[in-house]
């Protein structure tokens, strides 16, 4: 199992979720995986998971080396990628994209544990939870000569954000929001969605995206 190491620190976090039953105080955890990052492994199980039948699949066709922007050849030179006829045929980029589901498949599944050990939870059901999940970059997967991460383009830059719990305005379960939001807008989101002020001092960067979340007082929520 190449990515053991996340999985026993997802099963020793359902451990604690579960012994939380018990709790009289809201508590809050937090864990982070390293997998769907280089290097990209995968065991035949999840490789098999991935449809390589879809569009993204595909091989992406690389332009002429004369054509691009300076940048992604720099880049694309020092991730080993500058010459397609030395270092990747279309079976090399197709590679690189199944890997790359398959490890997302694999931490859907490590997500799926977790939300498991909410429900088996008598105090805190997934459905009572406010559940994030994002991460720190993207990767390139083959577009531009590029794989990897360091780059500028929105496949490396752009990272999803996902949040589920209760309280949601709605019409908002299930649905996406086409705003623009960064990594920074966390911090104050937690903690207006926990009800706590933000401390005198805190960084004040970022902006709590719970209003955009949140049924009004008194309105239904989903």
């Amino acid at each position: 199992q190449y990515w053991k190491e996340d999985w026993d620190a997802v099963d020793a976090l359902a451990g604690w979720i579960r012994n939380q039953s018990g709790a009289t105080a809201p508590w809050f955890a937090y864990l982070g995986a390293n997998i769907a990052h280089p290097n990209y492994v995968s065991d035949a199980s999840w490789l098999a998971t991935v449809d390589l039948d879809r569009p993204a699949l595909r091989a992406p066709r690389w332009e002429p080396v004369a054509d691009m922007h300076p940048e992604d050849f720099r880049a694309s030179l020092l991730k080993g990628l500058g010459s397609e006829a030395l270092c990747c045929d279309d079976a090399f980029k197709v590679s690189i994209r199944q890997h790359y589901f398959a490890m997302i498949a694999e931490y859907d599944a490590m997500v799926g544990r977790l939300l498991a050990a909410l429900d088996a939870s008598a105090q805190a059901p997934a459905s009572a939870t406010w559940v994030i999940a994002t991460a720190d970059h993207g990767d390139m997967n083959m577009e531009h000569r590029q794989y990897y991460k360091m780059d500028w383009h929105d496949a490396s830059a752009r990272v999803p954000l996902i949040i589920a719990g209760p309280r949601l305005a709605r019409g908002r379960a299930g649905s996406a929001w086409g705003g623009f939001a960064s990594l920074v807008d966390l911090f104050p989101t937690i903690l207006e969605l926990c009800g706590v002020a933000r401390p005198a001092g805190a960084n004040a960067t970022g902006v709590s995206l719970a209003p955009h979340l949140l049924a009004p007082p008194g309105g239904g929520g989903d």
